[in-house]
């Protein structure tokens, strides 16, 4: 099935599998011969790095984004024991809306997703610290352009 033939199929997850009453519930979803292409390149690369190097990398930058939301006042959503940890970072805030703090992101070229109803960054093995510094120098002032 394609990702079209479900109902409310902008909605990732929970994962379902209520299909569309229209025609659309047939959709076929060919698969993406490409996709193999870049994957094979893609684990390459990381392995040439070392897969636990980029593992500690993507620790360290969620670990400085997650540090900086919790200063800034920010509530996340993250397993730090060693057999859950991820670098995927989720969070909100009591005072906004997290679709009014994404559009403020987004007018400022930071793309997030929601899910779960909570905000998610993951950093990746391309991201510096400046730029989780930006993200969160642009959730502070979100948050202080909405104090005034």
């Amino acid at each position: 099935c394609g990702t079209g033939s479900v109902e409310n199929e902008q909605s990732y997850l929970p994962y379902r599998e209520s299909f569309k009453m229209t025609v659309d519930r047939y959709e076929y979803s060919t698969p993406n011969y490409n996709d193999w292409i870049y994957l094979d390149e893609t684990l390459q690369f990381l392995s040439s790095i070392g897969f636990k190097s980029v593992m500690h990398r993507l620790y360290e930058l969620a670990d400085h984004l997650h540090q900086g939301l919790i200063e800034s006042g920010f509530r996340t959503f993250r397993k730090d024991k060693d057999e859950y940890k991820t670098a995927i970072i989720t969070f909100d805030h009591e005072q906004y809306t997290i679709e009014s703090i994404q559009n403020a992101l987004k007018q400022k070229n930071i793309v997030t997703a929601i899910r779960a109803n909570r905000i998610r960054i993951a950093p990746h093995i391309y991201n510096s610290y400046e730029q989780i510094d930006t993200v969160i120098d642009a959730l502070n002032k979100i948050t202080l352009e909405k104090k005034v």
